[in-house]
């Protein structure tokens, strides 16, 4: 048997808050997300810098590290970024 909660007056008002202010948060996160392209990874093991395009890693069901371990970056000696821009300046 399933219970229902009834929510009232002040804690109703707080969970419609709560929700909408979850929804922005994500709207936020993907609009903030939508404007990167790239992921740069610093290979410390293999003294290589590899990119990614963006479109490689399904941001939505899979974290960036599992991504990297996947493609054989070992997480724990390397560094990594997600920009708009593919180029790399050298100075």
């Amino acid at each position: 048997m399933s219970e229902k909660v009834i929510l009232t007056g002040s804690s109703l008002a707080l969970s419609v808050f709560i929700r909408v202010k979850k929804h922005i948060l994500v709207r936020k996160s993907i609009k903030i997300m939508s404007k990167f392209k790239v992921i740069t990874v610093l290979d410390f093991e293999s003294g290589k810098v590899t990119q990614y395009g963006i479109d490689k890693w399904n941001i939505y069901t899979e974290d960036i590290e599992t991504f990297l371990f996947n493609n054989d970056h070992n997480v724990s000696n390397c560094q990594w970024m997600v920009h708009e821009d593919a180029t790399i300046y050298v100075k």
